[in-house]
């Protein structure tokens, strides 16, 4: 199995649009709810794991005198540096309610510990 495509290089082949990256960062501005939201034909991601997974976009997003155009920005670019939640490979393969490996990049360490399925915790 491969490593599956951050969403900057589907978005590198046109897999995802501009204007599908500025609803995804508009929905999570507007309603930032975790789990999984559709960004494009077989793809999905949840911005929430995405944001408690990438520091300089949180600590953006806390600071009082940043603007809409730099939290913007910090999202923009958070959701391009990660993972899908699933795509259409995983999609058939993925239970409800199961989180995927994909999903679990974004997750801190210390959520994924104890899953004994997570192979990275024997090599801890």
């Amino acid at each position: 199995m491969h490593d599956p495509l951050t969403i900057e290089q589907l978005y590198k082949s046109k897999r995802v649009t501009d204007e599908q990256l500025d609803a995804a960062v508009t929905n999570f501005l507007n309603d930032p709810e975790p789990g999984a939201r559709p960004l494009a034909e077989g793809i999905a991601i949840d911005v929430c794991a995405i944001m408690a997974a990438n520091p300089h976009a949180r600590e953006v997003l806390a600071a009082r005198n940043s603007s809409e155009a730099q939290m913007r920005v910090a999202v923009r670019t958070a959701i391009l540096l990660a993972w899908p939640a699933w795509s259409v490979d995983a999609a058939a393969s993925q239970e409800v309610g199961a989180t995927s490996p994909a999903t679990e990049h974004h997750m801190p360490r210390r959520e994924r510990q104890g899953r004994p399925e997570d192979p990275a915790i024997d090599d801890q």
